[in-house]
């Protein structure tokens, strides 16, 4: 995971993120089994890994904190595997775990 994180991001913040993303990658497959999806591979999960990444790269470029990052990074990453427009959150306040 952590040769995915773009190399910019201090090394202090790796492992976070990197626990972040293994987060979002297991919501997201427990998400497509209450589907009715069975896919879960190695190559899926890389897969989804580097989407992950792309996601990271996005959100730091937009100066979100690392915890926001962490706490939004499964509802993005769903958004791309679901195909779904999306931009980051806006919003001024932030409330932690306010969910949206």
């Amino acid at each position: 995971m952590l040769d995915l994180l773009p190399k910019y991001i201090p090394a202090e913040n790796r492992a976070q993120l990197a626990d972040g993303m293994m987060a979002a990658l297991a919501i997201s497959f427990a998400e497509d089994e209450a589907r009715g999806s069975r896919v879960r591979t190695l190559d899926e999960a890389r897969r989804r890994a580097k989407v992950c990444a792309k996601v990271i790269d996005r959100l730091v470029a937009e100066r979100w904190g690392l915890k926001k990052i962490v706490e939004y990074l499964p509802k993005y990453l769903r958004f791309e595997l679901d195909r779904v427009d999306w931009k980051p959150d806006t919003r001024v306040l932030w409330l932690p775990g306010d969910g949206r």
